[in-house]
């Protein structure tokens, strides 16, 4: 959700919140809306005109629905002489190109906003008609470039837009063109982002330049090379690789599979999770795990409420207190005859909270494949995501450490739907219909120095179930490789 945690506002009201407002208005796009942090009637109507357009109740007051549904209202970053990195060179190159209207280029495409670079945005300010100070802030991203919906923050990419409201990344400025670059989140966290050259051929690339640009290690022979080359080979000719931009979600958490109060193991029911697992021999572990599925269209069993629905792979959580995972999170709120719907990957390695990656497209219908590796298993504290849509040739991956004072069991490994937690509470499962995990694997110690793969299929199956007992979710084994769970609640 692009907005969330925001409070009820309505005209009259004033600051921050309403600069979110009229950032996010702006980019649906309304661009004859001012941001000035004044909830005034032009802000009102505009509103209202929002409203109306997404079948929402036009009453000109801004609750969580459409909060919900209008785009992220997050600040661009906030750039002056000193400022550094990737947002910087997209910067440098929208001035480069318009400076045959403003007169005065900066010094190239460097990233590095210096004196010459101050001059340009300054010689952008006077040309657009806004102050003149060459700090490149809410006005100046504002300003529009005269073509069909463009201002200066479409051009340059809102991918840069910061959500503060949720703990953003704290992202180091600078990124080098090609290859590895270290951010840390919020939290702390270490996270490897990954950008490899046009052209790139995973097929034919050596292991060191698959690990640097951020592909998975090709494996040696046998089925796991040839699952690799097939993978691939259905991207031919719409392969591409996003680098991803992430988002910390503190109010959002994945965790641990919970059983029912006084509920044995070989119960296999639980309050959040339902799917399949396999557990590892004693003296053996886990380092990494795989699986296909296609992205439900979700609904809400009822009215004015929301229904969330997480379908993700994982390493760990069933007899331990982390897990490490990663998936497609869902969500439907339904008013009327209207449903409102989000749809975005994430990764978590619990105790710490759900990383929203929020470039990276996804919708309902989609085939995605994962892989996550946490080699060498047990006692592991760095993973790494590896996450395509098979549908539309997107792919991404994402390396991250462990929470401080954790790492990786490597007990067991799982293929859920699951209903997360919520700001402290158990969310309500939406309505998915069904979801089938295919190539559903898992590996026992490393290929490099030998091991075992485990088929999802050849586990143990777990219920969902809810407060009463009644079960919310089915997770059937269908065979070694195919999981599948059922939504057997309440119907929409």
């Amino acid at each position: 959700m692009p907005n969330p945690g925001q409070p009820t506002i309505s005209p009259g009201a004033t600051g921050e919140v309403v600069r979110r407002l009229q950032r996010g208005l702006r980019r649906t796009p309304d661009l004859g809306l001012a941001v000035d942090g004044v909830f005034g009637w032009q802000t009102e109507s505009a509103v209202k005109s929002f409203q109306k357009g997404s079948s929402l109740m036009s009453d000109g007051v801004v609750g969580p629905l459409t909060w919900h549904a209008l785009p992220d209202g997050g600040p661009m970053p906030l750039l002056s002489e000193g400022s550094t990195g990737d947002v910087v060179r997209r910067l440098q190159t929208v001035l480069t190109d318009g400076a045959g209207q403003t007169g005065t280029p900066p010094p190239g495409v460097d990233g590095l906003f210096g004196p010459r670079t101050r001059a340009s945005v300054e010689a952008f300010q006077h040309w657009g008609g806004v102050g003149v100070d060459g700090v490149v802030g809410d006005q100046t991203w504002a300003v529009s470039l005269h073509a069909a919906s463009a201002t200066l923050e479409t051009e340059v990419g809102l991918n840069f837009v910061l959500s503060a409201s949720r703990g953003p990344a704290s992202m180091a400025a600078d990124q080098h063109p090609e290859g590895p670059t270290v951010l840390t989140l919020a939290d702390g966290t270490q996270v490897r982002t990954f950008r490899p050259p046009p052209g790139f051929d995973p097929l034919t690339a050596d292991d060191t330049q698959l690990q640097r640009f951020g592909f998975p290690p090709r494996p040696a022979e046998g089925v796991h090379l040839q699952r690799y080359q097939h993978v691939i080979n259905r991207l031919q000719g719409k392969l591409n690789y996003i680098v991803p931009t992430l988002r910390l979600n503190t109010d959002r958490h994945h965790g641990p599979r919970q059983r029912p109060q006084g509920a044995a193991a070989a119960t296999e029911t639980s309050n959040n999770w339902s799917g399949g697992v396999v557990f590892a021999p004693a003296g053996q572990s886990f380092s990494w795990i795989q699986g296909d599925w296609v992205i439900p269209n979700v609904d809400a069993p009822t009215e004015n409420q929301w229904y969330y629905s997480a379908n993700w792979i994982g390493i760990d959580g069933d007899g331990s207190g982390d897990v490490c995972q990663a998936g497609i999170e869902c969500e439907a709120y339904r008013s009327g005859t209207s449903v409102t719907r989000n749809i975005y990957p994430w990764w978590e390695w619990f105790p710490q909270s759900e990383v929203q990656i929020t470039n990276f497209p996804v919708n309902a219908g989609d085939m995605v494949t994962a892989l996550l590796c946490a080699g060498p298993g047990a006692g592991a504290t760095n993973a790494t995501i590896y996450l395509t849509n098979r549908t539309t040739g997107d792919t991404t991956s994402v390396g991250f450490t462990a929470p401080q004072g954790t790492a990786l069991v490597g007990n067991c490994a799982e293929w859920v739907v699951e209903a997360p937690t919520v700001s402290g509470q158990q969310s309500a499962m939406a309505d998915y219909g069904e979801v089938f995990f295919s190539v559903c694997e898992a590996f026992l110690g490393t290929i490099a120095s030998g091991g075992t793969t485990v088929d999802g299929g050849t586990g143990d199956n777990i219920n969902m179930t809810d407060s009463q007992g009644a079960v919310v979710s089915d997770g059937n084994l269908i065979s070694p490789k195919v999981i599948q769970c059922a939504y057997v609640g309440t119907l929409p």
